[in-house]
C-alpha cells in the first residue's frame, strides 16, 4: 500500500497496481493498516505522513477572512452591486393551455435516466388539471402524482424506505379515477404512481413516503435524492393550479392561464437575504452554520401548510422603535412575547444607560485600575436584554438550539482537522442531536405563521409574537419589484391587485430600517420585501431552493 501526498497536502491511497499514479504524486510507503482520518490534511515529513498543522491554521484564517467579508458593512448593504435601473413594467403574456406547461416539464426532465415520455407527461398534466377542477362530495382535493414506471421503482429497491401500495389491477389515468383516489391522498405524505404501458397511461399504485417526503419538502436530502430513481412530480395546488418538481426543485407552475418559471433564488449564498442575515450571525466566531437555511425551512413550513401568512425578521430594537414611533403599531392577539419583549427591551435600554453612567463615574474617579480592560465599559442594550429575555423561555428555544448546533458543528470540524477523532465523534453525536432538535423546532415555529396575523422573529431566531396584527397601515409611497436577484433591474410594483396581507407587509417593510418580511400566499407564491439600498424592493415570486453557485450577479449583465 502506498500514499501519495498532493501539493495541497491531501493524501491519496492506492495499491501497487496503480503505479502510474506515482509519476504525478510525492509518494511514500505507509505502514500496514494506516488509514487517513477524514477531514485531516497530511504532509510528508522524513518519509512519514503526519498531520499538517500549518495548513489547518491557514484554513482557520481563511474561515475568519470569509466571515469578515460577510459581515463587512459594504458587502451587507449591497454597495458593491450595480445601481438599480428602472425598466418598463412587464406586459401581460397571452393565455396558454396546459399543453405548454407539459412541454416545459418534459424539457426539464428529459435528461433524467428515468425520464417519462412526452406523451405520458401531456396525458398526466391534462388528467391532473381537469381533476383539480372537479369536486368529490362538494370538496376540492389537492393531488400529488409521480411519473415513474413500476419496473423502475421496484428495481431501485425503494420499498425499504417507503410504504408501497400496489394495485392488483391497474386503473386508467383519468380525472375520474384521480378524484376517486383523492380522499386517500395526503399531499404531504402520499403520491399516486402512474406509468405508460404499451401506449396506455395507467395508475399502478400509491406510495406513502412519510418522513422522507417531509425531509425533501424541508430542504433536506430525500430518499429519492440519496438512492434514485428520480421521479417527475406533479401537484395540483388549487383548482387549475399545477406545480411541477424535478430533482426536488420546482421547475414551474401553471395557473391563471400562464406558465410561471421566473423564480428569484434570493436564498443563494451571496443573495440579499444572506447579506442581511450575515450581519446578524448567531455567534461572533465563524461557523459553517448560518441562520439562512433555518429561515428557509421556516418559510417552507409556512408554505406547506397552505394557509398563507407573514414572517417578519428584525432586531428587537427595530420592533421597539416601530412600536413607539408608529404609536403602538403591533397588536398581539396572544399573550406570548411581543409586548413583554418590547417592555423588557425598553427597561434594558434605560438600565444600560444608567449602569454605563455609574461605571464611567467609577472609572473616572479611580486611577489605580490595571489590566487590559481599563477604560470606560459600556453596557449595550442588547447585552442587558439578552440576559432578561431568558425569562421568556417559550420564545427562545429555537435560538438556543441553533446556537448549540452551530457550536457543535464548529467544534466537530475543529476536532476533525486537528486529528482528534475521539473528540470528533463526541461532537458529531451532539451535532446530530442538535440538528434533530432544530428540525423539530423549525417545524413547530413555522406553523405559527398560519394563524391570522404575522409571526415576528428576532434576528437571533427568538419568537417575539405570532398572530400579531399590524395596525394603522398606510399607503406605501414607492415600492419596486426586482426582475433579478441583485435588484439591478426594477420596475414599479402595483400592490392594488394583491390583498391586504401584501399591502400590510409592504408598508411594514418600508418603515423598517433593518428587517425583512416574507409573505406567503395560499397558492404557495412567496414574496420577500425589504429596504434594500435605500429603496423598498419586493422579490416575487421567490424560490425556496438554495442555489449556491455564487453567480447571481451575472443575471444583471
Amino acid at each position: 500500500m502506498y500514499a501519495g501526498v498532493t501539493k495541497e497536502g491531501r493524501v491519496v491511497m492506492f495499491s501497487h497496481q496503480r503505479a502510474e499514479i506515482r509519476e504525478h504524486l510525492d509518494c511514500v510507503q505507509v505502514p500496514m493498516g494506516f488509514e487517513p482520518q477524514a477531514g485531516v490534511d497530511y504532509v510528508r515529513n522524513n518519509d512519514k505522513i503526519v498531520p499538517d498543522p500549518d495548513r489547518m491554521k491557514r484554513h482557520d484564517r481563511e474561515e475568519h477572512q470569509k466571515y469578515a467579508l460577510e459581515t463587512n458593512p459594504a458587502w451587507v448593504s449591497g454597495i458593491d452591486l450595480p445601481q438599480p435601473k428602472l425598466v418598463e413594467d412587464t406586459t401581460s403574456s397571452p393565455l396558454v393551455y396546459p399543453d405548454a406547461f407539459a412541454e416545459l416539464v418534459f424539457q426539464q426532465s428529459r435528461r433524467l435516466p428515468t425520464a417519462p415520455s412526452l406523451d405520458l407527461v401531456r396525458h398526466a398534466v391534462s388528467a391532473l388539471y381537469f381533476a383539480s377542477l372537479e369536486k368529490e362530495e362538494q370538496t376540492s382535493y389537492t393531488l400529488r402524482i409521480e411519473l415513474i414506471a413500476r419496473a423502475v421503482f421496484e428495481a431501485a429497491d425503494m420499498e425499504r424506505n417507503v410504504s408501497l401500495f400496489r394495485l392488483k389491477r391497474t386503473l386508467p389515468l383519468t380525472p375520474a379515477n384521480l378524484i376517486k383516489l383523492a380522499p386517500a391522498i395526503d399531499p404531504g405524505q402520499t403520491s399516486i404512481l402512474v406509468q405508460e404501458n404499451n401506449g396506455n397511461f395507467e395508475i399502478w399504485g400509491m406510495v406513502a413516503r412519510g418522513r422522507s417526503l417531509h425531509n425533501s419538502m424541508m430542504g433536506e436530502a430525500s430518499q429519492w435524492s440519496a438512492v434514485g430513481p428520480h421521479p417527475v412530480l406533479l401537484r395540483s395546488r388549487a383548482p387549475g393550479h399545477l406545480v411541477a418538481e424535478v430533482l426536488d426543485y420546482r421547475v414551474g407552475e401553471y395557473k391563471s392561464g400562464d406558465v410561471v418559471t421566473d423564480y428569484l433564488p434570493i436564498f443563494r449564498d451571496d443573495g440579499p437575504v444572506r447579506r442581511f442575515l450575515d450581519s446578524k450571525k448567531l455567534a461572533a466566531s465563524p461557523c459553517r452554520l448560518s441562520i439562512l437555511p433555518i429561515i428557509q425551512r421556516l418559510v417552507r413550513r409556512a408554505v406547506d401548510i397552505g394557509h398563507g401568512g407573514i414572517i417578519v425578521i428584525a432586531d428587537i430594537a427595530e420592533y421597539a422603535r416601530l412600536n413607539e414611533t408608529e404609536k403602538d403599531l403591533f397588536e398581539s392577539k396572544y399573550d406570548i412575547a411581543l409586548s413583554d419583549s418590547i417592555s423588557i427591551y425598553r427597561s434594558s435600554e434605560q438600565k444600560s444607560r444608567r449602569w454605563s453612567r455609574v461605571k464611567a463615574a467609577q472609572i473616572d474617579s479611580t486611577h489605580e485600575l490595571r489590566g487590559p480592560h481599563n477604560g470606560k465599559r459600556v453596557f449595550s442594550t442588547d447585552d442587558v436584554f439578552k440576559g432578561q429575555i431568558q425569562n421568556l423561555s417559550n420564545g427562545r428555544f429555537l435560538s438556543r438550539l441553533a446556537s448549540h448546533w452551530a457550536a457543535a458543528d464548529e467544534m466537530a470540524d475543529r476536532s476533525r482537522r486537528n486529528g482528534n477523532m475521539q473528540g470528533f465523534n463526541v461532537w458529531k453525536d451532539m451535532l446530530q442531536s442538535s440538528e434533530r432538535a432544530v428540525r423539530d423546532a423549525e417545524y413547530a415555529i413555522g406553523s405559527l405563521a398560519s394563524p391570522d396575523g404575522a409571526l415576528l422573529l428576532g434576528t437571533d431566531l427568538s419568537v417575539l409574537g405570532f398572530g400579531v396584527m399590524i395596525k394603522n397601515v398606510g399607503k406605501v409611497a414607492e415600492i419596486y419589484k426586482a426582475r433579478d436577484v441583485a435588484a439591478s433591474r426594477i420596475e414599479r410594483f402595483d400592490l392594488t391587485s394583491l390583498g391586504t396581507r401584501h399591502q400590510s407587509a409592504a408598508w411594514l417593510a418600508s418603515r423598517m430600517n433593518s428587517g425583512i418580511v416574507f409573505v406567503m400566499s395560499e397558492d404557495e407564491t412567496i414574496t420577500a420585501i425589504m429596504r434594500w439600498r435605500d429603496q423598498t424592493i419586493a422579490w416575487r415570486p421567490v424560490t425556496i431552493d438554495n442555489i449556491s453557485d455564487g453567480k447571481w450577479l451575472e443575471e444583471s449583465e
